[in-house]
């Protein structure tokens, strides 16, 4: 996204224009890039513009390089905390969406105590954790479940295994 004092631009790539056309504010310039070239879509909107331009401190150094190198027409800021505030305001739409992720959360951590059994793999409890929360109408599920069991229970980023759950042990989820 680019957002300068007259124009907001909204740049995505084949795969979200549909979700970006049904979700984006009326407000916002739709730029679809093309194979993968995605710096220079930005780079032939940022010419056009005269300035400062806020940008995300999460902003990769080759992107700011490469904008620093091949644009001088403007300085950069990086905005940060205006971003943050702005995204700690909640719409009642998206107020309803988290509360309804809580909801399915909760029924499926309550079914999925009464399904773990010892010998099963942590591959079948994502499984039927996955199936569970969509039956109960997850849309998405993250794809790398953090389901580790016994010694594998301390990795931060365990995505389930065919390791077998024994009687007794901690599961991370």
């Amino acid at each position: 996204m680019l957002i300068s004092q007259d124009r907001v631009l909204l740049f995505t790539d084949f795969r979200y224009i549909q979700q970006a056309e049904a979700q984006a504010s009326d407000h916002a310039k739709l730029i679809e890039h093309k194979g993968g070239l995605l710096n220079e879509a930005v780079y032939q909107e940022l010419r056009l513009i005269d300035g400062r331009v806020g940008v995300e401190g999460t902003l990769d150094l080759s992107t700011y390089n490469y904008f620093n190198r091949e644009i001088t027409n403007f300085q950069t800021d990086v905005i940060d905390a205006s971003i943050m505030s702005i995204r700690k305001i909640k719409d009642p739409t998206e107020i309803a969406n988290i509360r309804e992720g809580i909801r399915l959360y909760d029924l499926a951590f309550e079914y999925i105590l009464g399904f773990i059994k010892p010998g099963m793999s942590e591959l079948e409890i994502g499984l039927e954790l996955e199936y569970h929360m969509k039956k109960n109408g997850a849309e998405a599920i993250k794809a790398n479940h953090v389901i580790a069991s016994g010694e594998r229970s301390s990795l931060p980023h365990g995505a389930a295994s065919k390791r077998i759950v024994n009687k007794g042990e901690f599961i991370r989820k």
